[in-house]
Formats: C-alpha cells, structure tokens, sequence
C-alpha cells in the first residue's frame, strides 16, 4: 500500500528512501522533479538500490545516476545533502 505523499513544505528537505520506480522521474524526467522540489528547497540526493548480487557495472551505473541527479539539481538551485550507499561485503 503506498503512502500518500505530503504537501511540500518550505525548509523541509525531500528524501529518496523509496521503491526505485517511486522517483525514477528525478532521472528520466528532472525538470519534472525541479518544480516540485523548488517548493521545498533542499533534497538528500536519490538512492537508486545497489544490489550485492548484481554485476559491478550496474552498481556503479546507480551511483552514477544518483550523482548526476544531485549535481544537475545543485546547478538548478537547489540544496543538496549527499547520500552514502554501498553493496558488498
């Protein structure tokens, strides 16, 4: 069951600690995602899964997008926190 989403709040900060498919707009559609996220200001950058079981190039894949996410929002005005995520022993 999912939840239903909040009304963006000034001085909050968005998060990504969601199913993949929840946010994937912040990679396919980013200006999407901006308009929403101006209203809020600030967001911690997305955490698509890393999987320990998939191949090292798609681990890396995810990570890639969750920078480039970040810094294509932090070039728009938004405030970005970092996340950190890794799979592997």
């Amino acid at each position: 069951m999912e939840r239903p989403r909040r009304r963006a709040r000034p001085g909050t900060a968005a998060h990504f600690f969601l199913d993949d498919h929840r946010f994937e707009t912040v990679w396919n559609k980013p200006e999407r995602a901006l308009t929403r996220l101006a209203r809020v200001g600030a967001a911690l950058t997305p955490d698509f899964s890393l999987w320990r079981d998939v191949p090292l190039v798609m681990q890396l894949w995810q990570v890639y997008r969750a920078r480039w996410c970040g810094a294509w929002l932090l070039h728009h005005g938004i405030q970005i926190i970092p996340t950190v995520s890794w799979a592997g022993p």
